[in-house]
């Protein structure tokens, strides 16, 4: 593989300017604060500028040097937080399940949030029957689409099951991020549940990382194991010392039953 390092973007007013049309009538001052915040960071940029552009909406579509400037003076001046009111942003059970969807990771599975969704309530995130859970989620999803922050893919590496996939990976970060401590080994046990049903052998690294994260070490180490057979049958001798090198210190580290 080939590794190209991006360097970061050297933004100006007229870059601005010239990447979002509907900002041919923001002043020079308010276009160059917005090169600069961004840092040469393109993701950061868009956001802002979404941001900036339903703020606009939202007081009427304000066109004044003065009031621009306001706008953009209460911007968050990093993208994690801007990402974090994005989310914050969202009703509550689109940002709950925008949460569990990460768990998963930046790809994600309907039917593993379902699963997620489904374990005890007293996490404070969902209170819903099981008979709604599916409903809600696929509201949620929808929610999320339309707010950009995940979208559909076309195909799944689950025969029957939609694959999501969050905007950017600091997104997904900053989702994790949000979600209680005391509740993701919960989560991620579910989530390792859901997928060793269903996932090959080209997935058990992914099961056994969800099962150690769950808190699940047994079941993580037998994952592990079946997935540096897999790679010794492939020929892939660095993954299998690593795989072997996780089972090792995963043995030594487990207490005893």
């Amino acid at each position: 593989a080939q590794t190209i390092a991006l360097k970061p973007v050297p933004f100006t007013a007229s870059l601005v300017k010239e990447a979002y049309p509907d900002f041919q009538d923001i002043s020079e001052k308010v276009l160059e604060q917005l090169a600069r915040r961004a840092d040469g960071n393109p993701y950061f940029l868009e956001e802002m500028v979404k941001s900036l552009q339903q703020a606009r909406l939202d007081a009427g579509s304000p066109t004044n040097t003065d009031a621009l400037t306001e706008l953009h003076a209460q911007l968050p001046n990093t993208l994690k937080t801007m990402l974090q009111a994005r989310i914050d942003s969202l009703s509550r059970e689109a940002r709950a399940i925008a949460l569990l969807a990460s768990v998963v990771g930046r790809v994600f599975w309907v039917g593993a949030v379902v699963a997620a969704s489904r374990q005890p309530t007293s996490t404070g995130l969902l209170n819903l029957p099981v008979p709604v859970i599916e409903r809600v989620v696929q509201n949620a999803l929808r929610e999320l689409i339309e707010a950009e922050l995940a979208f559909p893919r076309a195909g799944s590496v689950f025969a029957g099951e939609q694959e999501y996939i969050f905007k950017h990976s600091i997104l997904r970060d900053v989702a994790y991020s949000l979600l209680p401590l005391k509740y993701r080994k919960l989560y991620h046990h579910a989530v390792a549940k859901w997928l060793s049903g269903r996932a090959g052998p080209d997935f058990q690294v992914m099961v056994a990382e969800h099962f150690e994260l769950g808190g699940d070490i047994n079941a993580a180490i037998r994952h592990y194991q079946q997935a540096a057979k897999y790679a010794h049958s492939r020929g892939a001798k660095e993954e299998v010392q690593w795989l072997l090198a996780k089972i090792d210190s995963l043995v030594k580290g487990r207490v005893p039953a």
